[in-house]
């Protein structure tokens, strides 16, 4: 299986989007705002503020919290590969027509990366 067979694997299983991180105040004297969770629009707490998966009061399934790990981990470490292929995209789209050869070459490349095998 590659990046994006398994992006689309996860995306089928995991929480719907979009998510938003929930902010929390922390400190003693002096109050800041830090990631404290992110919650899904439809409410469910994929990553809560206690530091797990999901809050524990919610109803949940293994498979769903596996499916949010797993995405968020896999977008995560493929961060490169699809900004690349973002970007080559990107340039193509800007480019002269004669300069379109280089820039097709460039989104293959990336394009590899992300149609490798992948466990």
């Amino acid at each position: 299986m590659n990046i994006i067979e398994r992006l689309k694997e996860l995306q089928a299983v995991a929480t719907p989007g979009p998510w938003r991180i929930n902010y929390s105040d922390v400190g003693d004297e002096e109050y800041i705002d830090v990631p404290g969770g992110i919650i899904a629009e439809n409410g469910f707490h994929v990553v809560s503020e206690e530091g797990g998966l999901c809050d524990l009061h919610q109803a949940w399934t293994v498979e769903t919290l596996e499916a949010n790990a797993d995405l968020i981990v896999t977008l995560r470490n493929n961060a490169e590969a699809l900004l690349e292929l973002a970007e080559a995209v990107k340039l193509y789209k800007e480019m002269a027509y004669e300069n379109h050869a280089n820039n097709y070459a460039r989104m293959c490349v990336a394009l590899a990366k992300l149609e490798a095998p992948h466990d």
